[in-house]
Parts: C-alpha cells; structure tokens; sequence
C-alpha cells in the first residue's frame, strides 16, 4: 500500500514540473548502466527551453540514445508541465 499527502506548490513563469516512473531512471544501457536522476536532469537541463511536448520527446530521445535501444524493462513514463507565462 501507498500513502500521498497533498502539496501544493507555486510555478513561477520558466519553472518546470516533471514527473516520472522509476523506469525512467532505471533503464540501461548495453554496459549496464543507469539513465539515473543525473541522465534526465541533464536532459531536462539541455532541452529546457522547447515547449512541453517537444521536451517530453527530447527527453525521451536522450533515454534511446543513452539505452542504445536495449529494450525496456519496466514502463517509461513522464508527464511535464511548464509554465509559460
């Protein structure tokens, strides 16, 4: 079982929200290394400025490049939100 809590947080204009299943972060590439946290910051990072939905597939473009297309084991899933102005 899980337990939430409910927060509430306030996005100034530029500020991004990402969400995403560990799967994400635990894909690996034929080496057996880790996406991580490090790998979608950095992507996050690189790609900053495209809007939402070209950031999602940026980001997921760096998740294939890094996994040099090894099949996923687990789900991969993002969700952004960006505020604009």
């Amino acid at each position: 079982d899980s337990s939430y809590s409910l927060k509430k947080i306030k996005l100034d204009p530029g500020d991004i929200l990402l969400l995403y299943t560990d799967g994400f972060t635990e894909s690996r590439n034929n080496k057996n290394q880790e996406f991580q946290e490090s790998g979608l910051i950095k992507a996050l990072k690189k790609h900053s400025n495209l809007p939402a939905q070209k950031l999602i597939c940026a980001i997921f473009d760096e998740l294939e490049s890094f996994t040099q297309e090894e099949p996923p084991f687990d789900d991969r899933t993002i969700i952004i939100i960006k505020r604009t102005t």
